[in-house]
């Protein structure tokens, strides 16, 4: 009671062992629905991530990202990174149209052996323009395709229609 004055009849621990395990458990059930709201809205709104070849096709802000580098490949000879966002590639007249990985590695592969190939990337806000000669020799399990050596995949953000956020 907190008429006697005295503050220990009000606390938590003087309550029943069955209303504190109730409070306990509301309290767990409303993180657990407060962090599903929170990754719905997130779905709903979009969040940066891989993409399939058919979301790359359809998505606005689709771009292709430098993922791994093998040593000694044409792609560390020409200067790319991990973490490199290409912008755009061209072997002569021969652009790459889209912002897929599979579009981009299929380009790479079926060009003629000797064909230079012009990247531009963004690298740390800075545009920069990179040359590159793919080669025989570079997949290891593949020796006769040719590669520049670099793994590369499409990043954009999709998101969800609001009635499907919730269970995506």
């Amino acid at each position: 009671d907190s008429a006697t004055g005295n503050p220990a009849l009000d606390s938590f621990a003087s309550k029943p062992r069955i209303q504190q395990a109730l409070v306990l458990l509301a309290g767990i059930g409303m993180n657990i629905f407060f962090a599903w709201i929170l990754f719905t809205l997130a779905i709903g709104v979009g969040m940066p991530r891989a993409l399939t070849h058919e979301e790359a096709l359809t998505t606005p802000d689709a771009h292709i990202v430098v993922s791994r580098v093998v040593a000694g490949s044409p792609a560390e000879k020409a200067g790319l990174v991990v973490g490199d966002t290409i912008s755009s590639v061209s072997a002569g007249e021969k652009v790459v149209s889209d912002h897929s990985a599979e579009s981009f590695t299929g380009f790479i592969a079926t060009l003629p052996l000797e064909t230079s190939v012009h990247l531009t990337v963004l690298r740390s806000g800075e545009t920069k323009e990179l040359e590159a000669l793919p080669a025989k020799n570079v997949v290891p399990n593949d020796q006769e395709r040719i590669a520049l050596g670099v793994g590369v995949a499409s990043v954009g953000t999709v998101s969800a229609v609001w009635w499907q956020a919730p269970f995506e």
